[in-house]
């Protein structure tokens, strides 16, 4: 697997995400090859991970014909919604708000058909509910503060998983242990 990771005019990652991704592949032994264009990913295979622009992810990977499925709502954690979605607002509110652990904990171990790599994102309420905002696909995610390793192992697990290949990140097969955890609950 080569880990392609995308630059500016100035060949550097292009931003912070890409850049902690790249920190993270080189950590994990490999050694990401930086492209500017999308054209320069002519010789990019579908065992070869994109870290990059979204819009330059999707068209590779429908070149590839991997489909990827919307992961915003999925109906096993309408509970923690708390509402009705129909419209997306900006988010806001007090930065000192904290959110109840044990019931983040509760979806994540409630969600069995999650895919490999995804982020949850949550919220409080002005009446200090914690609910869920959406799920969003880990293929091409930011990192939000993530460890660099971390965050190239979710970047490589999900990836894998969508073109149905080995996970050469996955060193000590996390993912099949967790996977064996979270079934057995």
């Amino acid at each position: 697997m080569n880990i392609y990771i995308q630059t500016d005019m100035h060949g550097i990652p292009e931003t912070g995400t890409d850049y902690t991704a790249w920190q993270g592949f080189q950590a994990l032994g490999f050694r990401p090859v930086f492209f500017q264009a999308e054209e320069e990913l002519v010789n990019c295979r579908p065992d070869d991970l994109i870290v990059g622009r979204v819009s330059t992810i999707n068209r590779k990977m429908n070149s590839y014909g991997i489909q990827i499925p919307e992961y915003d709502y999925p109906e096993e954690l309408e509970e923690y919604l708390g509402r009705r979605v129909w419209d997306v607002r900006p988010y806001r509110g007090d930065w000192k708000c904290y959110f109840d652990a044990d019931l983040l904990e509760q979806a994540v171990n409630r969600y069995k058909n999650a895919p490999a790599g995804y982020a949850m994102d949550i919220g409080v309420t002005e009446d200090g509910r914690t609910l869920l905002v959406e799920i969003n696909d880990g293929y091409a995610l930011g990192c939000y503060g993530a460890d660099p390793v971390e965050y190239a192992k979710l970047l490589s697990a999900r990836w894998c998983e969508l073109a149905g290949i080995q996970d050469e990140c996955d060193v000590y097969h996390e993912r099949d242990e967790w996977r064996k955890r979270k079934g057995s609950e």
